[in-house]
């Protein structure tokens, strides 16, 4: 949120790199002109191995980072210089994480039959026997997640209980019910802030991106 830091994944760990901004002349986020000075990174170990996913919770003070091939993921509490928990297994090779809005839950999709969703503020997790999910996006709540497979066009969406996050029901859209596949197989999705339009990328069956961005007006919860 501060816009200050940068995480940066590499071999055996994670470059995390804090900029100094001023308000110089009025103008907020303006970086010094001294930057090279006002820079420094910190090194958060990942011993053996080169990360491949980053994601910030919404705060900014939590990074959950993990590696290609790799069936845990670790935590960090940035606030504290220091590993926020230890590694969380998923069973599987770990292939996207999610942070939902408020930060309370977090998905984990993997490349094997399941899926899991941590909770966050004691960070004890459910396991989803439902596989292939590469692809994850929250409401604005963290009521209602979107999940989508590399090789589909269908959506799965599911809608949590408020205030319990207990499963309340669950249901499918499919993007091309003619059979029609406009851009492809889903990609990746990405609500907008107030969860008013969905945008979706799209890849073909071989792979490669499509030129094409399908944009939906319907709030889905």
């Amino acid at each position: 949120p501060t816009c200050n830091v940068l995480a940066v994944g590499c071999d055996h760990g994670t470059c995390l790199w804090t900029f100094v901004t001023s308000n110089q002349g009025g103008r907020l986020g303006r970086f010094d002109k001294k930057l090279d000075r006002t820079a420094w990174m910190q090194f958060l170990p990942c011993p053996g191995r080169r990360i491949s996913g980053l994601e910030w919770s919404p705060c900014g003070r939590f990074l959950a980072t993990w590696a290609n091939g790799c069936a845990t993921f670790v935590v960090w509490d940035i606030a504290k210089g220091r590993q926020g928990k230890t590694p969380l297994s998923v069973g599987d090779d770990i292939v996207t994480l999610k942070w939902s809005p408020d930060g309370g839950s977090l998905f984990v999709g993997t490349r094997g039959k399941c899926f899991r969703i941590w909770k966050t503020f004691d960070w004890t997790s459910t396991a989803w026997m439902e596989p292939g999910y590469t692809s994850a996006c929250w409401d604005k709540k963290g009521e209602v997640l979107l999940l989508a497979s590399k090789d589909s066009t269908k959506i799965a969406v599911i809608n949590f209980s408020p205030r319990s996050q207990a499963l309340q029901n669950r249901m499918t859209i499919d993007l091309t019910p003619s059979g029609q596949v406009p851009g492809g197989c889903v990609h990746q999705m990405e609500w907008s802030p107030n969860s008013k339009r969905l945008a979706i990328s799209f890849r073909d069956n071989g792979g490669r991106n499509s030129e094409l961005i399908a944009v939906f007006g319907e709030y889905l919860s």
